[in-house]
């Protein structure tokens, strides 16, 4: 009687896991905020916005985060807020998708090196350099205008989990890119997107951030796209599921 109880207990723990896999929650495209977004430098210009703002504020255009100042650029860095936090109750496995669209006149103003982080720091905290960061590391790269990409996981790159990109179109180039199956223990609110520069790179001019010749770009769109799934289960869960399943497997009566 005691072995049909525990076998009860543990067929109602996995059946619990198992309604909590199937019941996570899902979240598509993502509202940004960009009130509460910034960077550490935006492109002045007479008649053109070109802040991070306008590269979030969901309306397709030509104008976008640029960054050069008199022809010069460098590494900079927009901080990019949600408009409400993506929950995440308990740790799960979350894919994130993100579009970088550029959509400015006929140059090659798209970006070169390029990284992407997430915070879950409070959401009435605008984000910031002072945020708590987590890097993501990209799965999968494409682009509308070609060109050759390398995803630069390995820590032995100066700049480990960017994307560099090089040869591209003239044109329009419309950037995807994917991590897949991160580990979140908390709700996400807000982006980070590191456009950098590096000597000695072949195809990346001025040495970056962005391909135009005077390593400038301008970003019409950045969009996020994050889907919330499966929770990661906790080793006992595990464990009283397997249990469970082999108790109620039937037993083989012994022979006299």
């Amino acid at each position: 009687m005691k072995k049909e109880f525990l076998s009860a207990i543990c067929a109602v723990a996995g059946l619990a896991f198992v309604m909590s896999v199937v019941s996570s929650p899902v979240q598509g495209s993502l509202l940004l905020n960009p009130d509460n977004s910034s960077a550490t430098f935006e492109q002045p210009h007479a008649s053109l916005d070109l802040s991070i703002a306008a590269s979030i504020d969901g309306v397709t255009g030509t104008t976008g985060w640029a960054i050069s100042d008199g022809g010069v650029t460098g590494p900079e860095t927009a901080f990019i807020a949600t408009a409400s936090a993506v929950t995440v109750d308990t740790p799960r496995f979350v894919d994130f998708s993100f579009t970088l669209d550029h959509q400015f006149s006929s140059s090659t103003l798209a970006l070169g090196l390029f990284r992407i982080s997430y915070t879950s720091d409070d959401i009435s905290n605008p984000p910031s350099a002072g945020s708590s960061w987590i890097t993501l590391e990209p799965d999968t790269f494409s682009n509308t205008g070609g060109g050759s990409h390398t995803i630069r996981s390995n820590a032995a790159f100066p700049n480990p989990n960017s994307i560099l990109v090089t040869g591209v179109a003239v044109g329009n180039n419309t950037y995807t890119v994917t991590a897949t199956n991160v580990t979140v223990n908390s709700d996400i609110t807000g982006f980070r997107l590191e456009v950098l520069e590096e000597t000695d790179v072949v195809g990346l001019p001025n040495n970056g951030p962005g391909l135009s010749t005077d390593g400038n770009f301008v970003l019409t769109t950045f969009a996020a796209d994050v889907t919330v799934g499966a929770p990661i289960p906790e080793p006992a869960s595990l464990a009283m599921l397997a249990i469970g399943g082999l108790m109620l497997l039937p037993r083989r009566k012994r022979h006299q």
